[in-house]
């Protein structure tokens, strides 16, 4: 399956459409590629900032602990201050608040958001609590 970005025309593959063509590519490199896809959608920045930082975390828009789920439509690039300072809070809340907030991003995270019914999102498992 293919995904186009909503910041602009890039496109990538899920993992599941990468198995699909490369059959000898192994799981964990083929969720390596999923978390780099979701970070070049956003141009390797923070979805929030926007600062282009050579180690992004991947940020669940709706907390794990508020049910969120492991899917690429709930996950975007996060510098590691955004990241923390977000930490559970309904997203929209703390982004509008915060001093980088841009209506442009916000809009590109919305968009991001929906780009896949969660029954087509590629879903990973993390043992972090």
């Amino acid at each position: 399956m293919v995904i186009y970005s909503p910041a602009g025309g890039f496109v990538y593959m899920t993992p599941d459409g990468a198995m699909a063509n490369l059959q000898s590519l192994q799981r964990r490199e083929a969720v390596k590629l999923w978390k780099q896809g979701i970070k070049d959608a956003f141009q390797n920045r923070c979805a929030y900032c926007g600062v282009q930082a050579k180690t992004l975390t991947l940020d669940h828009i709706r907390p794990r602990c508020k049910g969120g789920g492991d899917v690429a439509t709930n996950l975007v690039p996060a510098c590691q201050c955004c990241n923390q300072d977000k930490g559970s809070q309904q997203w929209q809340l703390w982004y509008r608040d915060h001093e980088s907030y841009s209506a442009t991003r916000e809009w590109k995270i919305t968009k991001w958001m929906s780009l896949l019914p969660p029954s087509l999102s590629y879903q990973w498992s993390s043992n972090c609590a």
